[in-house]
């Protein structure tokens, strides 16, 4: 059997103050202020969870979808 592959989904507290590195492995890694916001979707065909990443000026600055069928795959 092959391995699954496993998805963390972080983002850096809203009122962090001070810069620290990036992650170089990371699919994203972001060193501003902000949230992140998990969104699942189990009404689609396929169903998926959507990853956002917010800053404090309510603007999206990164996104990830992740379906079902992606997961299969493994």
């Amino acid at each position: 059997q092959g391995s699954i592959p496993f998805y963390e989904f972080e983002s850096s507290r809203i009122t962090n103050v001070h810069q620290h590195r990036t992650m170089e492995d990371a699919l994203f890694s972001y060193n501003g202020r902000g949230f992140g916001m998990v969104t699942f979707d189990m009404t689609k065909a396929d169903p998926q969870v959507h990853y956002e990443i917010v800053n404090e000026r309510n603007e999206v600055v990164h996104e990830f979808r992740l379906r079902w069928s992606d997961m299969q795959r493994y």
